[in-house]
């Protein structure tokens, strides 16, 4: 077998996707983390579950 064979259909998010599209891809496709992309496709960096979480929680104490 080579890397071919395991290979599956790349995941990304642009910087302007809403965080929910970062959060139904890490779901729908067992992901931890997904690239972000610029709006010429480049990666200018990763989200994570973490990241994610972080956003949330920020949210809940901002509205407490």
């Amino acid at each position: 077998a080579i890397v071919a064979d395991a290979m599956v259909a790349p995941a990304s998010v642009t910087l302007g996707a809403e965080l929910r599209r970062a959060v139904e891809l890490l779901v729908a496709r067992d992901l931890r983390s997904v690239p972000v992309l610029d709006d010429a496709g480049a990666i200018v960096g990763m989200i994570d579950e973490h990241d994610i979480a972080a956003v949330a929680m920020r949210g809940r104490e901002e509205g407490a």
